[in-house]
């Protein structure tokens, strides 16, 4: 039997959460982007049952649920996400989130956004 890996992705998930080291950020709150691309192996090229692939509606809540849960560093954020994302579905070759932090907080910068990206393979 044939195995095919594919791609799930979220692009462009926009939240106004409370991350950040400073007090002001947790108190003022700033504009995150999130992408998630997910890669699983189908045994099957054929993939009829939503119970077969990753539901992007739970990555979604999954990503909503933590956004939720102010984290001092965003890479600790991404672990979470990661790891939750882990234990809900089976047969994954990698994770990939980015999430970005719309005008960071950087004394003299002008810039769109900072970003943190974490990728983790499964062998």
């Amino acid at each position: 039997m044939n195995s095919v890996t594919a791609k799930i992705k979220l692009i462009g998930l926009r939240f106004f959460a409370y991350h950040g080291l400073y007090d002001f950020e947790k108190e003022k709150g700033n504009h995150f982007i999130v992408n998630v691309v997910i890669e699983k192996t189908f045994e099957n090229i054929a993939v009829y049952e939503l119970s077969d692939t990753v539901d992007y509606e739970i990555v979604f809540k999954i990503i909503a649920k933590q956004m939720l849960i102010p984290h001092e560093l965003l890479e600790n954020l991404v672990q979470q996400i990661i790891y939750e994302i882990e234990t809900t579905f089976l047969n994954l070759k990698k994770i990939n989130i980015e999430i970005q932090k719309q005008n960071p907080p950087i004394k003299g910068a002008d810039i769109n956004y900072s970003a943190v990206e974490f990728e983790k393979v499964y062998e």
